[in-house]
């Protein structure tokens, strides 16, 4: 399993459509990975900085999440912490991202 420093966007898009479980305080949910995509960055990367790149997590909409950093455990890619951001809400549930630099 990757370490933190190690993720790239290569091991998340094959987990898109896959749950995470996420560890809140005093609950535990499961986030969907609806989006894996690059951020196009004008910078140019020093060699071996990994590529910047976004992830989109979808939760229900009784259980929402603050801003802040989460526990995610996947069968594939283990357990890491990620700081996830509400982003946005629909009828389908609330919306996370978390911005790998």
């Amino acid at each position: 399993m990757p370490d933190m420093q190690d993720l790239a966007l290569d091991h998340f898009r094959p987990q898109v459509d896959s749950d995470f479980r996420c560890s809140a305080e005093d609950a535990a949910l499961d986030l969907r990975l609806t989006e894996a995509e690059p951020i196009e960055t004008a910078q140019k990367l020093k060699e071996g900085q990994r590529k910047p790149f976004s992830l989109t997590f979808r939760g229900p909409k009784e259980q929402p999440l603050e801003q802040g950093l989460y526990d995610l455990d996947h069968g594939d890619l283990g357990s890491h912490e990620l700081f996830l951001v509400p982003v946005a809400e629909d009828d389908e549930g609330r919306y996370y991202e978390a911005v790998f630099t």
